[in-house]
């Protein structure tokens, strides 16, 4: 995973490219290997499906923050880091609110 993410780096790095295009195909290739996934019924689906899954969704963040410094860099530090306070929010926020309506009676 890591080889992933290192590679696709030197990719997008090598290409000149802002990254938009290929973190919509990590983060698509992951998607559509979960979809796989989630339909598959023979247990060699999974022996394919599931290395991409983990690829594709471990391949996309990094992409991600190369994107963020490329399309602020004058200011790449606080646009980084405006990123990672907004997900970290989130990520200690969400379940709590979601935890809070499943407790609720329906």
């Amino acid at each position: 995973m890591i080889a992933v993410r290192i590679g696709v780096g030197w990719f997008v790095d090598r290409r000149a490219s802002t990254g938009h295009i290929e973190m919509l195909a990590l983060t698509a290739a992951g998607a559509a290997a979960a979809f796989l996934l989630m339909a598959a019924d023979q247990p060699a689906a999974y022996l394919v499906a599931l290395p991409l899954a983990m690829l594709g969704t471990w391949g996309w963040p990094g992409i991600f923050f190369f994107t963020v410094v490329q399309t602020f860099p004058s200011i790449p530090a606080r646009a980084s880091g405006v990123v990672l306070a907004g997900n970290l929010t989130g990520t200690l926020i969400g379940p709590a609110v979601v935890g809070l309506f499943a407790a609720q009676d329906a």
